[in-house]
Parts: C-alpha cells; structure tokens; sequence
C-alpha cells in the first residue's frame, strides 16, 4: 500500500484525494498488488514451531523448552495414545503422565483407624501443595515443582532455579504449605459425613452418605481419582469460608462401624 519515496512528500501536501489518486496513476506503481491467502490454512497445514518438533500443532508449550515438550508428549503417545490426542498444554501432559506413574505403582490400601464409636479417622502423609495466581490447585505440585528446578539448574545452574519454576507454573507464592490433612468419619445431618481437616481448625466436609461404609467408599473413590484434597484455600475479597460442623450424635448400635472393620 505504500507510495514510492520520492511521492510520498507530494502526496501528504496534495489537498484532496482526487489530486493524490491522480498523481499516483502517474507514477511507475499506479497500482496496489494484494495478496489473498484466504483459507489456505485449510488447505495446507501451516508450519509452527511445535510442528516442526513432530508435536500436534495445536500443543502450548507454556514457555517450556519445545524439545522437553516434545519429549514429553512421545512418552505420553507411547504410552497413552488416547490421552495423547487429547491434550493440548505442556502442563497437561505432564500431569498425564504423572498420573499414569501413579496408576502403575502397588496400590496401598488406607489403613481406618477406630477412634470412638462411630468415628473413624484416615492419616494423610505430609504433602506441600500449593495454587496458581486464578486461585485453583496445582495437581501434583511437588513432584512437577522438583521436576521443574532440576530443569532449570541443568539450564542455568547460578541462577534461581526454584523461582524460575514458580514463575513457570505461575504459582502464588502464598498458598505454597506443607499440609498435614486428616479424614475424619462421624455422624452428622441424616446419616454420616467425611471432614477433611488440618489439625489447626481448619476442616470442610468432602463426602456424606448413610452408613459408615458408604462414607469410606466415597472418601476411597475421590482419593483413587487423584482429585487434590486440601485446605488451603486462600481467602479473598474478605469472604471467610464456612466451617462445617456436626449436629448432635445420635444413639448407635455400632454396626456400621463393625461391618466397616
């Protein structure tokens, strides 16, 4: 669209289009040459850089390193080619695969432990967890966090490995904790409820159902699914979280915590 140089001082003095038109139609480019590339994408595949690495071209590499990914995502397709067509970030197929680590490792059962009639109580191992700047949970954060600074020490071993992976995951540095969680099972509303607690007051209901059984078949399904459980969830606006708390006990014969056992 551009005039050539020597008319382009002529042409922003002219008073009119008509005068520019005219002067232009006298000059060696009197017209302007589009081209139209309309649709051609659909004809023919564009080239991007996670293409050129053999990843789909729909993949977001989120500011990792493109041969990573690409790495990452050939394990995954070897592994799961279902789960593999249906990912579209880095950060999802990082989480696949760590999910199908998991699911080949010796399930262990959770041990119940008795701690009054009708109570019982599940004892998580320590976890650090953590969530990004919108607010939602970072599955797997300690494993992909570790991932992450060994990443970034073998690129740039003097600089800031683990803020590098926080920045990368764009993690807010605030909800990081080191979380001890227990699961309590108790009598409360019409039958019996699941309180996911920290030991320091903190505690939310996660499951309820009629009988005892019921309540740790649901606590065991949401742990198998690999749904992160935690507490800590950062208070905004000034809004506080409401805290759940049983009614009163009601009188049982304790058969449903024996057929628990």
């Amino acid at each position: 669209m551009r005039p050539l140089d020597e008319y382009a001082y002529v042409l922003s003095e002219l008073p009119s289009p008509e005068a520019r038109r005219q002067v232009i139609a006298q000059s060696s480019k009197p017209y302007v040459i589009v081209i139209d590339i309309v649709d051609r994408a659909r004809r023919h595949e564009l080239v991007t850089l996670p293409t050129l690495w053999g990843l789909p071209a729909q993949i977001d590499a989120q500011g990792r390193p493109i041969s990573q990914v690409a790495d990452r995502y050939e394990e995954l397709y070897n592994r799961s080619p279902r789960d593999a067509a249906r990912v579209r970030t880095a950060e999802e197929i990082e989480s696949k695969l760590i999910d199908l680590e998991e699911a080949s490792k010796p399930k262990q059962v959770p041990t119940w432990q008795p701690i009054g009639l009708d109570h019982w109580r599940l004892e998580r191992p320590p976890q650090m967890v953590a969530r990004d700047r919108k607010g939602h949970v970072v599955p797997h954060f300690a494993k992909r966090f570790a991932d992450f600074v060994q990443m970034a020490r073998s690129i740039a071993p003097h600089e800031d490995a683990e803020g590098f992976a926080l920045r990368l995951m764009d993690i807010d540095r605030r909800s990081i904790v080191q979380e001890t969680t227990r699961i309590d099972i108790m009598p409360g509303g019409d039958g019996y409820v699941a309180l996911l607690s920290n030991g320091a007051g903190q505690s939310r209901e996660i499951a309820s159902a009629p009988t005892v059984v019921h309540a740790i078949n649901a606590v065991q399904a949401r742990l198998e699914s690999g749904e992160p459980l935690t507490l800590s969830v950062p208070v905004r606006n000034g809004s506080k979280r409401r805290r759940f708390r049983p009614r009163r006990r009601r009188k049982s014969s304790g058969s449903a915590a024996q057929a628990a056992v």
